[in-house]
């Protein structure tokens, strides 16, 4: 991949650019269909549990991260329009396998498709675009390259489920699936450049994305709560559409990606970072404490807003020093931690809504936010020795 770089943000909103994030947004538009759909499906027609269904919801993030290991070299030397359409045609047909299962490990054989084939579009989608990017503007491409997910995010919900009341689950995954495949087709007609082949083998693993993963992690266990039991916990204890719920906060995240696309770059993570895991502790205790819809509305701002920009800090600091043979490896390692707290969120998630409900389930993902802005304060945030400090970059943003 060419390493680019400009030194104005509306350069980074290029042919290629809309091409990739429509296909990103087509993928996750599909996914989001299914979010709604999916906790349903496997409590009425499965007859699973609420444990079952963090499971199923987390599972995906297995293969997400076996998968890693062997596509991040081949970002460096493969086309990229290749990889995407690719993965999101194998992401298609997992979507239409939503539809067979009769039994709830079946359904979660599926998800595992899933989880390989997500994790090969985002990792080469974010690898390419901010490439394209200056070390000035980073960040506002690491926000920038969100957009289609999230959009897709919320919009997919509104679409499934009225798909689902009218003409059933099954009908949900198949739309999806067709959706998926229709909106990678625009890749296979633009120019990727393939990076250039050196004597440097791309690394797999890169060892200083590991701290801001984990943070991040932290934060998205909120989030993968929110997936798994928004649906549930909004329909049965708040007589609500979910399908509005995932809209906002999508439109919240969306919002704040676009407008404040270029605070990461300016504030660093020493000043944002903290800011965005406290709105997120903030969001998730609302949500766990709302009595009424509109306290549950009003939750969702904070948290979307911290989830909107802790993501792109983060990354900055994933990216810190990196050379462009470098860069799959950091995002695909960086990345790798949503993996993580999908799989991980999911088991938590699960097991406190098994044992205290939904409302604890959502306290859950707070405590573990609160972990993450622990580690976050003591290890990046608070001041290193002069010693240290004289050969260290004096921000991470």
């Amino acid at each position: 991949m060419a390493d680019a770089g400009s030194g104005t943000p509306s350069k980074l909103v290029t042919p290629q650019f809309l091409i990739f994030v429509i296909a990103e947004f087509c993928y996750f538009g599909a996914f989001g269909m299914t979010v709604p759909v999916l906790p349903q499906l496997i409590r009425d027609d499965l007859g699973g549990s609420s444990f079952a269904v963090g499971i199923v919801v987390g599972i995906m993030a297995l293969s997400s991260l076996l998968i890693r290991p062997w596509i991040t070299p081949r970002v460096v030397t493969w086309p990229a329009n290749r990889i995407v359409f690719v993965a999101a045609s194998i992401g298609g047909l997992s979507f239409a396998l939503y539809a067979l299962p009769d039994q709830v490990w079946m359904l979660g054989a599926a998800r595992l498709v899933t989880g390989a084939a997500q994790a090969c579009l985002l990792v080469t989608v974010i690898a390419f675009i901010t490439g394209q990017a200056s070390d000035e503007n980073r960040g506002r491409a690491a926000s920038y390259v969100s957009i289609g997910p999230y959009l897709g995010l919320g919009i997919g919900p509104v679409i499934g489920q009225p798909i689902s009341d009218n003409f059933g689950f099954h009908a949900v995954f198949v739309v999806a699936a067709i959706i998926t495949v229709l909106g990678a087709l625009p890749v296979l007609f633009i120019h990727s450049e393939v990076g250039e082949r050196s004597t440097t083998r791309a690394p797999r693993f890169h060892r200083a994305a590991v701290l801001p993963g984990v943070v991040l992690a932290l934060g998205a266990v909120g989030a993968v709560t929110m997936s798994a039991f928004m649906p549930l916990f909004a329909d049965e204890t708040l007589d609500i559409s979910p399908a509005y719920v995932f809209l906002t906060y999508s439109a919240i995240i969306l919002t704040t990606r676009i407008v404040g696309g270029g605070l990461p770059d300016r504030f660093g993570v020493r000043v944002l970072g903290p800011i965005a895991t406290i709105l997120i502790i903030v969001g998730l205790l609302g949500i766990a404490a709302a009595p009424h819809p509109v306290v549950l509305y009003a939750a969702i701002v904070p948290f979307a807003v911290g989830m909107a920009l802790q993501y792109p800090v983060l990354m900055l600091l994933a990216m810190r020093d990196i050379t462009p043979v470098q860069r799959p490896a950091a995002i695909a390692t960086y990345t790798m931690f949503l993996d993580v707290a999908n799989g991980l969120g999911g088991l938590v998630a699960g097991t406190f809504a098994a044992l205290g409900g939904y409302r604890a389930a959502f306290a859950g993902g707070a405590g573990a936010s609160v972990i993450g802005l622990v580690l976050l304060i003591v290890l990046v945030v608070r001041p290193r020795p002069a010693s240290r400090r004289a050969t260290a970059t004096a921000d991470a943003g």
